[in-house]
Order: C-alpha cells, then sequence, then structure tokens
C-alpha cells in the first residue's frame, strides 16, 4: 500500500492538470517528482530541487563535488553518488497515471522504465563510467469525451547518460537532468455531414438561345417596319 506524504494535494481531477507535480511513489511513499536544483555558484544543491511539472519541458544542470573522497572510495561509490544526486532523496519507482491518483489503487499507478550505465563500457583501474545525464520522458495522452478529455500518462522512463571518469583527479562532475512530455493524443477525423449539391453550370451556356432570341428579335423588327411602310404606300396611292 502506498500513503500520501504530507497528504499531497491532487495534481488533477482526474487527469493532470498543466503545471501540477508530478507524483510518483517508492516504497509506498508518495512524493512529488523531483530534478537537480544549482546553487547560486552552480553547484548543485544538497536539499533544493526543483519539482517536475506536469506538461513543462525543463532542463537543468550543476556542478556535483566529489571531494572529499573516502580512502575506501571505488568506482560503486561514485557512481552510487552520482545516482542518488540525479534522483534524489526517494528514487521514483511508480508514476501516478492520473493527477487524482489513490495511493491504495495499483491500477492507478504504472512501473517507471530506468535503463542505468553498463557497468562493462570501460575496463579500467583508473576510469569509472558514471551516469553525467539524467533524461526523464514521459508520454501522454488526452483521453475520454472529446468536450473534456483528460491528461493521462502512458509511460515514463529513466534514461541515464553515461562517462568514464578519471575519478582519482576529479573534483567535481557536471550533471544535467532533461525533462520531456511528448503528447501522443489521436484526435478522431472530425464528422462529416452529407455532400452539398452545388450545381455550376458554364459561364455562357445560353449563349446560342441569345443569338437566337437576338436575331428573332431583328427579324420581327425588319417586318413590322416592312408592312408599315407597304400600309404607307397603299394609303398614298389609293389617295
Amino acid at each position: 500500500t502506498r500513503t500520501l506524504s504530507h497528504m499531497l494535494p491532487r495534481s488533477g481531477n482526474p487527469g493532470y492538470i498543466t503545471g501540477a507535480p508530478l507524483l510518483i511513489a517508492n516504497n509506498g511513499v508518495v512524493q512529488h517528482m523531483s530534478i537537480l536544483q544549482s546553487e547560486g555558484d552552480g553547484s548543485c544543491s544538497q536539499f533544493l530541487r526543483h519539482t517536475v511539472q506536469f506538461g513543462r519541458n525543463m532542463r537543468t544542470g550543476c556542478k556535483l563535488s566529489l571531494s572529499p573522497l573516502p580512502e575506501e572510495s571505488n568506482c560503486s561509490y561514485i557512481q552510487q553518488k552520482l545516482y542518488n544526486a540525479l534522483q534524489g532523496m526517494h528514487r521514483a519507482e511508480d508514476l501516478a497515471i492520473t493527477g487524482s491518483a489513490q495511493s491504495n489503487q495499483a491500477e492507478d499507478w504504472m512501473s517507471i522504465l530506468i535503463q542505468n550505465c553498463s557497468v562493462q563500457a570501460v575496463n579500467s583501474t583508473s576510469y569509472c563510467m558514471v551516469p553525467v545525464t539524467l533524461e526523464i520522458q514521459i508520454l501522454w495522452a488526452r483521453v475520454g469525451l472529446l468536450s473534456i478529455p483528460q491528461a493521462q500518462i502512458l509511460g515514463a522512463r529513466y534514461f541515464y547518460q553515461c562517462h568514464p571518469l578519471k575519478f582519482q583527479s576529479t573534483s567535481a562532475v557536471p550533471l544535467t537532468t532533461v525533462v520531456t512530455f511528448t503528447d501522443m493524443t489521436e484526435w478522431p477525423e472530425p464528422p462529416r455531414g452529407q455532400p452539398q449539391m452545388h450545381q455550376k453550370l458554364p459561364f455562357d451556356i445560353f449563349f446560342p438561345f441569345k443569338v437566337a432570341m437576338d436575331m428573332e428579335r431583328t427579324y420581327r423588327s425588319d417586318l413590322v417596319v416592312s408592312l408599315l411602310l407597304i400600309l404607307i404606300i397603299s394609303s398614298i396611292l389609293c389617295y
């Protein structure tokens, strides 16, 4: 079972609200997802972290001090130190699918895919393959009614990019965190109505009829004039 830490408020009802914190769970404790935050001098803060907000891409960077290192420190120790810095005190195991996820409802949560560094990338006693960048990739979509769609998480991945570190001579390591939200919504095609009849006739389709009518009018006019002339001449002769 999961328990809400400090009675965290909802991040949506039910879908996530843009700008609301992402909810994660670790060992049954619900927290806000967070990433590295830098101090004024560019160093990584030990206590302050940025809260990841739904729908807002983020990028942060800072330098993590490795000194002083214990004498018995080895590659595994440095790796774990950097992992802890990137993921924070509360490692994310599960992610709430919606902003109103219930802590005691397993179907409201999904596992986060975590891809760590390959420890076999460098075979050396002086170099250590360590995580320097954390990419948090989140897929989401709007689901439900078109009138009131709800934002829902589809999947999430923590992808660590690694780099060989000469740990015996390195005092600080630059770390970067990138958060990206990808909208996977597939909107249905809008409904189509019945096809409308748009009858258009050629521009001069009535031209032959107009010519014929004009010729008929001219013929009738000439015939009337001729008849009038005949009547006038006949009346004069009879007179």
